[in-house]
């Protein structure tokens, strides 16, 4: 036997497995390509019925997580994709379904434990993510995100809101 590590290397190529039943955030959504973009463990995946059906190869993997998804929001162009982890230092992925490229993470402080709902804005194209952790507070957060920007670009434009009111 040899001390070195063999040659060959493991390539993922079809996950089984769906993870969102047990979460009541949206989990899966359809994108502008008519694919479906889901999550299982800490990997999203992006399926296309039409090669599922042909039995070719049909998933594309987004490997940005060191822990497990809890939450996927879709961006109002239908092409990215928000996804939210567990961990001491939680953070969201931001990235493109059609690529599986990440174009942003943002790390939430220490003690929120997990993003549990994330949705992306509406009124402004997309451009703030809000997302609710596993806090004792629940807290919630709202991020003015940017696809060219990494964590500390996100954390200088946060902004403390005192309090929130909903009402009639």
């Amino acid at each position: 036997r040899s001390s070195k590590a063999p040659s060959a290397e493991l390539e993922l190529e079809h996950v089984y497995g769906y993870a969102g039943v047990e979460n009541n955030a949206p989990n899966l959504f359809y994108l502008s390509s008519g694919e479906v973009v889901y999550y299982t463990a800490a990997l999203g995946i992006v399926l296309d019925k039409d090669k599922l059906e042909k039995r070719q190869p049909c998933q594309r993997f987004f490997f940005g997580h060191d822990d497990d998804i809890k939450c996927l929001a879709i961006h109002p162009n239908r092409e990215w994709v928000a996804t939210g982890q567990l961990g001491r230092r939680p953070f969201v992925c931001v990235w493109d379904a059609m690529t599986c490229h990440q174009l942003q993470k943002i790390t939430h402080p220490a003690g929120m434990r997990g993003v549990i709902a994330l949705g992306f804005s509406q009124w402004d194209g997309g451009q703030h993510i809000t997302a609710v952790n596993s806090d004792n507070g629940h807290t919630v957060m709202v991020w003015r995100w940017s696809k060219n920007g990494g964590d500390q670009a996100a954390l200088e434009r946060a902004k403390t809101v005192p309090g929130w009111s909903f009402g009639p």
